[in-house]
């Protein structure tokens, strides 16, 4: 269950979710629809998990290597009724293959820090 909190307030956990390392966010699904996630970082990738429900499961991963994002945009008429009021879409491109991801400009901030903080090509772990 999620808590409901004011604007600017800081975030309050519910039992066993951490709020560090994790984020709101909706994904386009291959089905063409979009689905309300948990993004939770890891390492070298992000696992996306239902927000709707109580598998520990992810729905998607998304790997950090030959991860690039492409741009932020507004939601068009017909998305806003479909994702969080207040959420962009940040067009990310892996592989030749598009991926679309909606999110709070602040959660934004931190995924594309996330992804820069990465390796760089070529690099490897001692």
């Amino acid at each position: 269950m999620r808590r409901a909190r004011a604007r600017g307030a800081p975030p309050v956990a519910p039992p066993g979710r951490p709020t560090l390392g994790t984020f709101d966010a909706s994904i386009l699904a291959p089905s063409g629809k979009w689905m309300m996630v948990i993004g939770r970082y890891g390492g070298a990738h992000v696992d996306l998990l239902r927000f709707f429900s109580v598998s520990p499961v992810p729905s998607f991963v998304i790997e950090r290597r030959g991860l690039d994002i492409t741009g932020t945009r507004q939601p068009t008429d017909e998305e806003t009724s479909r994702i969080p009021p207040g959420f962009i879409i940040v067009m990310l491109v892996r592989s030749g293959d598009e991926l679309l991801l909606a999110m709070d400009y602040r959660d934004y901030t931190g995924f594309s820090a996330w992804l820069e903080a990465g390796p760089i090509a070529g690099s490897w772990q001692i």
